[in-house]
């Protein structure tokens, strides 16, 4: 069964605090001529960014209720920027669920699908999380 985050928006503010935190020295996220030469209308969000977001947009909502930590991230695909102004929503489906060998605790499996507002693919992971069992 998919599950879906509400939607995270992008702000000016909330994208430079990340750029910022995030340490991002590369021109694209900080020249406007450069991503427009890269074919972008204005500055793009770090993908890692986005997957910071996507990361506690899940939590908030507290999608996986038994959730105790996010353990590992698989194959991830940036798609498509995310830019100032969209709308960012998470769709998790739990792949699978393995018990720990001390019975109490399990390992999930999830593919995270996020995407803007109109629901253009932004990026796609495999989160694996540490659950209560």
């Amino acid at each position: 069964m998919a599950m879906r985050t509400a939607p995270v928006l992008l702000t000016q503010e909330l994208r430079d605090s990340l750029v910022t935190l995030g340490n991002y020295s590369h021109p694209i996220f900080h020249e406007l001529a450069v991503a427009k030469k890269s074919g972008m209308e204005t500055l793009p969000l770090p993908g890692q960014g986005l997957l910071l977001l996507a990361g506690g947009a899940v939590e908030e909502l507290g999608l996986v209720k038994d959730a105790i930590a996010l353990v590992g991230l698989g194959e991830t695909k940036f798609l498509r920027p995310a830019f100032v102004g969209e709308e960012i929503i998470v769709e998790i489906h739990e792949q699978s669920r393995t018990l720990t060998s001390g019975g109490n605790k399990a390992i999930g499996e999830f593919t995270w699908r996020m995407t803007n507002g109109d629901g253009e693919l932004l990026a796609t992971t495999t989160a694996k999380m540490l659950l209560h069992a």
